[in-house]
């Protein structure tokens, strides 16, 4: 109950309108005074209460034997109505505020910092959403399947999707890219790093990790969405050269890659951690 309450609370109504009406829903045809009893509600506010109630088309009164009683109106007729109304001002509110977004916002050099792995995953799925032409995307089994119903719906309709996935992809969505994990690679990222970028417009860069806290950081800053877009890029282009020139790596690079991986490698000694 305490959640149907709230929820009521979202659509506008008072504390005391939400109680009264569902103490009226489950008692119809009392008085005023019968429902005051029953909700809780001062007998002084009660009566104000109903009468708005009856403004929101929720309830009638009707007289007998001289007192008013009331009767709460289908409630699936109201919901359809509130949906309606909602949407209509949704799609208004959608229009004029886009139009009174001003267009050099759209290259703001500002970062939205998110903390917690159900912050990271909301941004995500409503960029996910939000893609109508291209995705590109680096991430780990475990996040892959937290967003599968998203890219499924986004290649569904239409949206091409090329995607890094560091060890096995559960799905196969898109052009699909298998990374080769190994403790080189956790290393490196220090946990399991996500990248996402739509319509090469917006960028998500999140870190989980086993220790901490997941984090990321969402931007439209051009810069840094052509930086994910490049990073995931050349993740592709590692699988594939890997997938097709194998042995030849593995002899010039070692069985992990390791002088690959290491960029000092070629000219100066290997620098420890200390030396950053």
């Amino acid at each position: 109950m305490n959640d149907l309450l709230t929820s009521l609370g979202r659509l506008g109504f008072t504390q005391y309108e939400a109680r009264a009406y569902t103490a009226l829903l489950q008692s119809p045809r009392i008085t005023g005074y019968q429902l005051s009893k029953r909700s809780g509600i001062p007998q002084s506010k009660i009566y104000e209460v109903l009468d708005k109630l009856t403004q929101k088309e929720l309830i009638v009164s009707v007289q007998d034997g001289g007192f008013a009683q009331y009767i709460p109106l289908d409630p699936r007729d109201a919901v359809s109505r509130y949906r309606a109304e909602y949407a209509l001002a949704l799609d208004l509110v959608d229009t004029e505020l886009a139009h009174l977004y001003a267009n050099d916002h759209e290259g703001a050099a500002y970062v939205l910092n998110l903390v917690g792995s159900e912050s990271v995953l909301a941004r995500a799925r409503l960029m996910i959403r939000k893609a109508e032409k291209r995705i590109h995307l680096s991430l780990w089994p475990n996040v892959l399947s937290q967003l599968q119903s998203e890219l499924t719906e986004a290649e569904a309709r239409g949206v091409a999707i090329a995607m890094c996935v560091y060890g096995h992809a559960v799905a196969r969505i898109g052009a699909v890219y298998e990374h080769a994990v190994d403790e080189g690679v956790a290393k490196n990222q220090g946990g399991q790093r996500v990248v996402l970028a739509i319509d090469k417009s917006e960028v998500l860069v999140a870190h989980f990790s086993d220790s901490r806290e997941a984090t990321g950081h969402w931007s439209k800053n051009m810069g840094f969405v052509e930086m994910a877009v490049d990073y995931i890029r050349h993740d592709i282009f590692g699988v594939r050269m890997v997938e097709d020139f194998g042995p030849l790596i593995v002899e010039k690079y070692g069985p992990s890659r390791e002088l690959l991986r290491d960029p000092f490698a070629r000219t100066y000694p290997v620098p420890s951690d200390a030396d950053g």
